[in-house]
This record gives C-alpha cells, structure tokens and sequence, in this order.
C-alpha cells in the first residue's frame, strides 16, 4: 500500500499528510456511494485544518456529513456502525502526526476496499460534482454512553484514570465518576500535549498517582481512546495480556467464552498463553494488527481477543478495540468477585520480555538481509522457548523489535546482540 499502513493513513501534519491531500481522501470517499459520513478527532492540533480539509472534499463531491468533533474511535465506529465514518487521528503518536481511520459500516476498511480506495485517490483531485453535500447536525452521542451505562456498573475499589490529553478526556471521566471514586489525570489537552508523558505508552505517571494516591488501580487510555492499559495497587505495570487473561478467565467461568478460545497477536507473551492453557482455553494468534485479531474473531464467532499494547475486543456490537469499555468492564469484574486486580495473576509465570524501536535509515533492505535471519535463528537457539520478532512499524520510521524468554540474563545479551547487528546492518 501507498497511503494505507497498519492502522489507516497516518503522516507527519502538513508535511506527509496535508490539506490539499485530505481533500482527496474526502473526494475520493464517493467510490463508497454513501448518503452520508460522521466524521469525528482526537485533540491534536492539526485536527480542525484537516478535518474541514476533509469535510470540504466530502460535500464537494455530494456527500453529506455529520461532524461530531472530539470523539473516541470506538465511539465513532460505534455511531458510524450502520455506514461510514472517517476518523482524524494518530493514536498513542506525538502530536505532530495525525492520520485518517476510514470505517465502513463499524469496522475499518479490509485489504479489498484499501486497494479500492488508494485508486480513487489517484483521481479524486479532478473529481467533480454537480452537486453539493451538506453538513447535518445530529445528536447521537447519546447511544454510545447508553451502551457504556449499560455495561457499568458501581464500584468499590478507587481507580485513577489517566486520558492521555486524547479523545476520551471528556466521556471517560464523566461515566467513571458516576459509578465509583475516581481520580482524573491528563485530562487538560492543549493541542499539543495529547500521548505527552502520560497515557497507554508512558505508564509511569499513573503508577506514580496510583501510589501516592494509595489508590486500588488505575487505568491509560491512548490518544483516542481504542487502547487501554493499567496499574495495580502496587504500581506494577498491566499490558493488555494481563487484562485479556482477567477477562478470558472470568468469561470461560461464566460460560461466556464461545469455544473456550481467545484470540491473541505473536507479540502475547508466552506465559500467560502457557497459563490460559491450563485453564482449558485455546489461543489462536494472528499477525500483529487489530484487524487481523478483528478478523478471525468474526470468522469463527468469538468475543475476546486484542494485542497486548492493549487495544482489546470484548463485545461483538464494537468492532474495535475500546479502552474505557474495557476499563469498566474489569471494575465489574473486580466488584463481584471482591478480588484485587493482581490476584488474578498469581498462576501466571511471565516470561521476560526486551523491546525497542530502532531508527534506521535501510528498513526494507535490513529486513531483506539474510544474515538478520541467521542471527535470529542463532538466537532462538539459545533461547530455547521464545518469541524474536523484528518487524517495520506501520506509523514511524522505525524498525520495532521484540525479545521473549524465560531467563531474563541470557534475555539481555541476546538482545542487545541483535541490536548491535541492526545498527551493523544499516551502516553497510
């Protein structure tokens, strides 16, 4: 794909991903024939410009559009789930990017309908209209927090909630505090602050609060709102693996767990797959990306699954990832069961797990390279039972590599070995 990387369009704001260009993108939704398109942002600066940018393209080719403004992409997909809708955001990246989420009828576009999309863009600068959209002002925000109200229910246990200065900094403290205490964090956006220290991808700050707070756990949301993560009582770290194995233990006991299966993404970490096992449910796993895990939940009728940056599938009328949805639904779970929420883990043997990404300037030829293979393959030697990924990031210019291994020293050397041999690479 030209435009289209793991997770919609995304670029740097007014370099990569400009006016003129969303303008395209705006025309070029006419291939979809649709009556009308929602279209809503996250908090970063470049939202207004590109997204009456795209508004602009819409109507110019007849199509009408509902502008909800700052809104989460789960809620947008939510609203949108009975047609299109076009979200303007970069989710847990820095301010200065932004990007487009275009969605068909509740869920992002497949491989099929990208293709489809990335040749209307090539004509859609000379595309002309006789008519003209309008832009309709509707209220359905409303339904989104019905279904979230409906979900909730009252809570014991005191959380703090970190909203990344992203989409949810409004909805999330509003239903939180309805149903139990809450501490508010990152909830003052400014434009340029969104996923700044704070949020999914910079767990410190909540662990600090949480801790000096004396609080119970707390929870980050990602700059708009698809992802969550958390921390318990003691500040320790919760990925999306640790939550997925909350909710996967509690639906197989309740019987609400279609198959006993759950499915998972390469990166999960193997002692959580290892303990799920012992509990009677079955991992499928997919490539990195919520839209494979989003497809073969829909395949073979499943509820649960998501990747452990946290951007988990809990409810089939949702076909995304949604943080706060996910956050209250495991403040349930922690009221009925009177449990902490690190308890839940005691049977679970992590395995370490090393990760960074690497600014190279030879993605594509690093990855082609043979002897990149060679030192993996040398590795998983050594390592025994283990995860090596090296793969290009579908946002950044960066290679994302990930390390998995019971002994946590042979972990290290190896680790750093293999970036040794990156960087190697790249300066040939």
């Amino acid at each position: 794909m030209k435009y289209f990387g793991t997770d919609g369009i995304r670029g740097i704001a007014n370099q990569t991903l400009t006016v003129d260009f969303c303008v395209r993108i705006g025309k070029a939704m006419n291939i979809f024939k649709p009556e009308k398109v929602y279209v809503a942002t996250d908090t970063r600066q470049s939202k207004d410009a590109l997204a009456y940018a795209l508004i602009g393209g819409c109507l110019s080719v007849g199509i009408d559009v509902v502008f909800l403004h700052i809104l989460s992409t789960p809620a947008l997909i939510y609203l949108s789930r009975n047609g299109m809708g076009m979200m303007i955001t970069a989710s847990h990246n820095p301010f200065f990017y932004n990007g487009i989420k275009i969605l068909n009828h509740g869920r992002k576009l497949n491989k099929e309908e990208e293709t489809m999309f990335e040749q209307a863009l090539k004509t859609s600068a000379e595309t002309l209209s006789d008519s003209f959209g309008e832009v309709l002002y509707e209220q359905p925000k409303d339904s989104y927090f019905s279904l979230l109200k409906e979900h909730a229910r009252p809570f014991g246990q005191k959380v703090v909630i970190d909203c990344a200065n992203g989409a949810v900094f409004q909805i999330a403290p509003e239903i939180f505090s309805r149903f139990g205490k809450t501490k508010v964090i990152c909830a003052n956006p400014n434009g340029k602050n969104i996923n700044d220290d704070c949020g999914s991808t910079h767990l410190d700050r909540l662990s600090r609060e949480v801790l000096k707070s004396h609080y119970d756990l707390g929870f980050a949301f990602d700059g708009d709102g698809d992802r969550v993560l958390g921390v318990d009582d003691l500040g320790n770290f919760l990925t999306g693996d640790h939550l997925l194995y909350l909710l996967a233990c509690y639906l197989k006991q309740k019987q609400l767990l279609p198959q006993n299966k759950v499915v998972l993404t390469c990166m999960s970490n193997l002692g959580m797959i290892e303990a799920l096992n012992r509990q009677g449910i079955d991992v499928i796993e997919t490539d990195v990306g919520d839209h494979f895990v989003y497809e073969v939940l829909e395949r073979n009728s499943l509820v649960l699954g998501g990747e452990t940056s946290g951007h988990i599938f809990l409810h089939r009328g949702l076909k995304t990832g949604d943080g706060v949805f996910v956050a209250l639904w495991i403040l349930r779970i922690l009221e009925e069961t009177k449990k902490k929420i690190r308890s839940f883990f005691t049977d679970v043997c992590w395995y370490d797990t090393k990760s960074e990404n690497i600014s190279v300037s030879h993605r594509q030829q690093i990855l082609k390279d043979s002897r990149l293979w060679r030192k993996i393959a040398e590795i998983k030697d050594v390592l025994g039972k283990c995860r090596v990924i090296v793969r290009p990031s579908g946002t950044e210019p960066v290679l994302r590599v990930m390390m998995m291994a019971k002994d946590s020293g042979i972990l290290q050397e190896q680790f750093e070995d293999l970036l040794e041999t990156i960087s190697r690479l790249d300066e040939e």
